[in-house]
């Protein structure tokens, strides 16, 4: 179900008129909607959602920018891929967790961890190398980026 219809009248007339100038910057757009704070309820159940036995619920964890970096590190171990990808781009992730991810057995991790703008350029020169084309093209991508 949509959020979309638990909108007042106001406020879907303010997403329109949001919807008519593509071009506001988005530092204006971030002052009108800003983020609620982060919790020490949240940070509790991140921490949570991050033990679940279903692998969706440790991919929502992992993907949250507000993830503690112990819990990242944890889930770099994780045995189910959607995880570890999850993790690989968190733009969050800390640069060890990004760089033990950079050896993962899948290449689709590697390939995410290549994509994150957090990526330390030493990561992206062993990625470099990586036997996998794609995960080379994710970092000349990178790099061009």
């Amino acid at each position: 179900m949509s959020c979309v219809s638990f909108l007042t009248p106001a406020q879907r007339a303010a997403l329109a008129a949001a919807a008519a100038d593509p071009r506001r910057p988005l530092t204006q757009i971030l002052a009108e909607h800003p983020v609620p704070p982060v919790t020490s309820g949240t940070l509790m159940r991140l921490v949570r959602l991050s033990t679940d036995r279903r692998p969706g619920i440790r991919a929502s964890a992992a993907a949250h920018p507000h993830t503690p970096h112990d819990v990242l590190a944890r889930l770099v171990g994780d045995p189910d891929g959607a995880v570890r990808r999850a993790v690989a781009k968190n733009p969050a992730a800390p640069s060890p967790v990004l760089s033990a991810l950079a050896a993962d057995r899948d290449p689709a991790v590697r390939g995410w961890v290549a994509a994150n703008p957090s990526c330390p350029p030493r990561v992206l020169d062993l990625l470099d190398c990586d036997e996998d084309a794609t995960v080379r093209r994710v970092v000349a991508w990178s790099r061009a980026w």
